[in-house]
């Protein structure tokens, strides 16, 4: 599968016109990932099987949206998740795209993309549970801005925070 950059469309790449993701697509796709790769472990356990909430998948996609309405972060979905240094899966140096041929990583994947079609139709009349946050780490990370953030609320592995 080719790699493509979610964020950048060089124009000196001569693609076929049936090569080029819609913007839509391409964006569904960048949450997917965000969410495939901060939380898919979240209701998958080493059989496939789902065995949890998806709750944190909410979590993951309502900040990733918050973060779309504030000025700090870029005014699209590809473009807030590959912003740089805001999610570790982005520049660990491995793949983004998730290997498929693994049965769990295969069933997460569809699930949240079923789940992302779903929430980005819906997302402007979903309550948000993060009430606007833009920041959420895991509840294990102790750093300099998770101890200067407000600890607002716990969502199974995640923590959410308010500045």
């Amino acid at each position: 599968m080719k790699r493509v950059l979610p964020f950048l469309l060089i124009p000196t790449i001569s693609l076929a016109q049936s090569e080029i993701p819609s913007e839509t697509a391409l964006e569904k796709h960048c949450l997917t990932l965000n969410i495939y790769h901060e939380a898919r472990g979240e209701v998958n356990d080493s059989l496939g099987k789902y065995n949890g909430s998806m709750e944190n998948w909410l979590i993951v996609a309502m900040i990733t949206r918050n973060r779309l309405d504030d000025p700090y972060y870029p005014d699209s979905w590809c473009k807030v998740v590959y912003q740089p240094y805001q999610y570790e899966w982005t520049r660990d140096g491995r793949p983004d795209e998730p290997n498929l041929t693994k049965k769990g990583d295969a069933n997460a994947w569809k699930e949240i993309e079923v789940f992302v079609e779903g929430f980005m139709a819906n997302h402007r009349y979903i309550k948000d549970p993060t009430e606007g946050s833009i920041d959420y780490a895991g509840c294990h990370v102790d750093n300099y801005w998770t101890r200067a953030y407000n600890l607002y609320r716990e969502f199974g592995a995640h923590c959410v925070y308010h500045r």
